[in-house]
Formats: structure tokens, C-alpha cells, sequence
């Protein structure tokens, strides 16, 4: 199976399970979209790429709105994505609704090009776990941060480490607690 879709929105209480086959996302890569949604992508083999360098992966949150539940499950196969990953992100309102995200990364080889966000912007909320598997980032990884023009105290972060290995590449920093509050305990794995 290869599908090649334009943008993945996993809304309203969404759920997508994939197993074996190849994803192609050109531009945005969605779960959890928007006010009141709940969405959950789990992975267990395959391969997914997103190749769109200008458009980000978003778990929990929407593109232009706040709101939004999302959580991925990345449990074995392959992930790479070639524009920014977030995890809980707040489009830019420090006003309710606020966005949450899940990221338990459990086998899945995980690539980011861009930046790589756990919890972004006032309001959200981002949580990563992971006990196995590979993280290569290519860019910042950020937990805990807002960008430039959102006010407030930026997002909350959170990442728990038992396993796995963590690669920082290419320019720029590994940063916990960078214009909002990050937290990183680790038990276990390599970063």
C-alpha cells in the first residue's frame, strides 16, 4: 500500500492505525486538529514521510486554530519529516482553548529535519515519552518554549526518558526551558 496524500487532518475523535504500507504527506501532517478535537495516529511498521520543509508535523493542535488533543503512538517502522515536529503547539492565543500533545515514541525510528518542539506557545501542553526506539534531529529540539510574537509565559514541556537514543545534529541547540517551562527526567537511553 502507498498512499500520497496532499495533508493528513486526524480530527474530530479521529483515530488511524497503521501497520505495514508507505505514507507520503506533502504538506501538513495533523492529529488532533482544532477546537474540541481528539485525534490518536499509531504506528507499529511501515514508513511515513512527511516532505514538505515549509509545513510542520503537529500533535495536538490545528494549523490556524487552538483546541486540539492529539496523540501519537510511534512503535516500530520508520518516521521522517522534513519541517518542523510539535508537540503540543497553540497557534498563537493565550486565550483558551488550549492544545495538548502526546508523543510516546516506542520503536518507531524517528527523523526531523526542522525543529523539534515539545510544547509550544502560551497555553499548551506537550508531553514526549520515550523508552525505545531512535530520535535524530536535524535543528533545535525545544522543550518547553513560545515563538517570538506569542505573549505570555509560553507552553509547558515535558519529556520522560527510560530508553532509546536521542541525536542532536546540524546548527543550533538542545534546550530545556527556553521561554517556557521544560522538563526533562531521564532514566535510561543515550542523548
Amino acid at each position: 500500500q502507498d498512499l500520497r496524500p496532499q495533508n493528513v487532518m486526524i480530527d474530530g475523535t479521529g483515530t488511524v492505525k497503521m501497520d505495514s504500507g508507505t505514507l507520503t504527506v506533502a504538506d501538513d501532517f495533523v492529529v488532533g486538529n482544532g477546537a474540541g478535537s481528539t485525534g490518536t495516529f499509531s504506528m507499529s511498521d511501515g514508513t511515513v514521510s512527511k516532505t514538505g520543509a515549509a509545513t510542520a508535523v503537529t500533535i495536538g493542535g490545528g494549523v490556524t486554530v487552538d483546541g486540539g488533543t492529539g496523540t501519537a503512538n510511534l512503535n516500530g517502522g520508520s518516521f521522517s519529516n522534513s519541517g518542523v515536529f510539535r508537540v503540543g503547539h497553540n497557534f498563537n492565543s493565550p486565550a483558551a482553548p488550549h492544545s495538548s500533545g502526546t508523543l510516546n515514541l516506542g520503536g518507531t525510528d524517528l527523523f526531523v529535519n526542522g525543529e523539534f518542539w515539545i510544547g509550544n506557545n502560551t497555553g499548551a501542553t506537550g508531553t514526549m515519552s520515550f523508552t525505545s526506539g531512535s530520535l535524530t534531529v536535524n535543528n533545535w529540539s525545544i522543550i518547553g518554549r513560545k515563538d517570538d510574537a506569542n505573549t505570555g509565559i509560553g507552553a509547558s514541556g515535558s519529556v520522560t526518558m527510560t530508553g532509546g537514543t536521542w541525536t542532536k545534529s546540524g546548527e543550533s541547540n538542545f534546550i530545556v526551558g527556553d521561554t517556557g517551562s521544560g522538563t526533562m527526567d531521564m532514566s535510561g537511553g543515550l542523548v
